[in-house]
């Protein structure tokens, strides 16, 4: 560590203490040297430290992440899998990677793909990858669209394999085009014409898109019930009797109730729209308003 230190500009205080066996206080200025940027030779020699240091201790692993270390190392990662400094500092977020917290933390502070072919590089996303698929796969089961981006960036940061990809983004577009729904049903005081309770997964209470029935004999969203499937020992979410994991078959006749509820309620959002517009266009006309098609109005989303 002394002599990375050295070679990195020669910084005796840290030298100094390292030899006194003061690492704590030496982790706060390491972190800051990776701020020199992928071609500083202060940056590769403060990640390798940092690596050094976080290996087999709890406490300097604890005091690194503290310190904001996770940030700068994954930014270091931008430079390349030819870049020595970037393989440094995925050896050291390999290191602070030891346990659940610190996987976590170092998911979380991605802000670029991990580079391919070094040996730190590969085992890095080895271990981050089965936290961020299962991230990916309890935000597809949800409906928060910006936590479902986060978690697709994430994926795509440690190269979660294509299936579980793909039904992520399928479900991200569900999701953007149910926000859509419900932007020009509130615009058009429509948010009332809510969907029957039978159409709502009793995991996630919002409609259901690809319905299907477990071996309970209930019927849920397919995302949220195969997380559930997924677990160790899954049982209903209901009834807590054991599931079957084989055990899935689609609910057609429900599926196609609600796409007809949704084909419905569209229409009746367009029927009021356009009853909404005729009359503020009327009313503008009347007071000898103008302001071209729309009467100077803002016209609804979607029309």
């Amino acid at each position: 560590n002394r002599e990375a230190i050295r070679e990195a500009g020669g910084i005796a205080p840290l030298v100094a203490l390292l030899g006194a066996g003061a690492e704590s206080e030496a982790i706060a200025p390491l972190v800051a040297l990776l701020g020199a940027g992928a071609e500083s030779e202060a940056a590769k020699g403060a990640a390798l430290t940092l690596q050094n240091l976080a290996r087999g201790n709890a406490a300097n692993r604890d005091a690194i992440r503290e310190a904001g270390g996770v940030a700068p190392l994954a930014a270091l990662l931008g430079a390349g899998a030819e870049s020595e400094v970037a393989q440094e500092a995925a050896g050291a977020l390999l290191s602070l990677a030891g346990n659940e917290d610190g996987i976590k933390a170092v998911l979380e502070g991605l802000s670029c793909a991990v580079p391919e072919g070094d040996l730190f590089f590969e085992r890095l996303c080895a271990r981050l990858r089965r936290r961020a698929a299962g991230l990916l796969e309890a935000a597809a089961a949800g409906a928060d669209a910006a936590a479902l981006e986060r978690a697709i960036e994430r994926a795509v940061f440690v190269r979660v394999g294509a299936e579980p990809m793909r039904r992520a983004r399928a479900r991200l577009d569900e999701l953007r085009a149910e926000a859509e729904g419900r932007a020009r049903r509130e615009y058009l005081e429509l948010a009332a014409v809510s969907p029957p309770a039978d159409f709502l997964c009793p995991i996630t209470m919002e409609a259901m898109r690809d319905p299907v029935v477990a071996s309970d004999g209930h019927t849920y969203e397919r995302v949220a019930i195969e997380a559930v499937l997924r677990e160790a020992d899954p049982r209903s979410p209901l009834t807590r009797e054991p599931l079957r994991p084989d055990a899935l078959f689609a609910n057609r006749a429900l599926r196609s109730q609600i796409e007809a509820h949704e084909v419905e309620a569209l229409r009746l959002a367009a029927r009021a729209a356009e009853t909404a517009v005729s009359r503020a266009l009327g009313d503008a006309a009347a007071e000898g308003g103008g302001g071209g098609e729309w009467g100077g109005l803002q016209p609804p989303p979607g029309l």
